[in-house]
């Protein structure tokens, strides 16, 4: 109880009152800072859940095309990315 007692009587002086208004600020910069750092975090997820679908969504379409021209009787290059025909065995 003293201690609330002497920081009551430090409130009630002008140096007092300086000093708890600084301390009110520096709070609440603080707040906003870490509100900020939230949101930014927030926002960076965001953007690297979308790269995360973007680069899904690309091998996923690779595959179909692999899997489309395996399908389609075709040899898939994987040196230019293309379908190519088979060609007919040798021999008789």
């Amino acid at each position: 109880m003293t201690a609330l007692a002497a920081a009551w009587a430090l409130l009630r002086t002008p140096q007092g009152l300086t000093v708890a208004a600084i301390l009110a600020a520096l709070a609440a910069l603080h707040l906003w800072g870490r509100a900020r750092e939230e949101a930014g975090r927030v926002e960076e997820r965001a953007r690297i859940e979308r790269q995360d679908r973007v680069a899904m969504d690309a091998t996923l379409d690779a595959f179909r095309d692999v899997r489309a021209c395996a399908d389609a009787g075709g040899l898939w290059s994987h040196a230019d990315g293309r379908c190519r025909r088979r060609l007919p065995p040798l021999g008789p």
